[in-house]
């Protein structure tokens, strides 16, 4: 299993709409963000601290909208931290394999959250559900590579 990334881009949120930067400095998001279909694992963060990680299979443009748009009509309430107006760093991580991806991903997310857990003390601040499925080392070790590439990006040294 070999993840590819990450892809860092800029978000910045103002009453739950977004502005994307992405690595090259276009203002969209670009393959294999775009993608449908691709496994891909994303975390965001503020300042060196973990809000959120999730997974999708949907191009991350679609993705944001559905997250930061849903008002509960269908039991959904949409992303908590798309409801605060403030700058956060999205990293993409993504696992060729279609529908399989999706699971061995969701393992890999709860690994993160929780290897977060461990190191900082706290759960990410606005996660809201997390999926468990029986891990691996393979799903540690690579949790505990966006783990390390979270706080590169951010500088921190926890």
């Amino acid at each position: 299993m070999k993840l590819r990334g990450p892809d860092t881009y800029h978000l910045t949120i103002r009453d739950r709409a977004v502005s994307v930067t992405a690595p090259g400095g276009a203002a969209h998001f670009v393959t294999p963000a775009t993608s449908r279909g691709m496994g891909k694992l994303y975390t965001v963060s503020r300042c060196g601290a973990l809000l959120y990680v999730g997974v999708t299979s949907q191009s991350m443009s679609v993705r944001l909208r559905y997250g930061l748009t849903a008002d509960g009509q269908n039991g959904y309430h949409g992303y908590s931290w798309g409801k605060k107006n403030h700058l956060v760093q999205l990293q993409l991580w993504y696992l060729d394999g279609g529908a399989s991806a999706n699971l061995v991903l969701e393992t890999i997310e709860a690994e993160v959250v929780f290897l977060y857990r461990q190191e900082s003390g706290q759960w990410p601040e606005d996660q809201t559900e997390i999926h468990f499925h029986r891990s691996e080392k393979a799903h540690r070790d690579c949790a505990g590579q966006i783990v390390q590439a979270l706080k590169g990006a951010h500088g921190t040294k926890e």
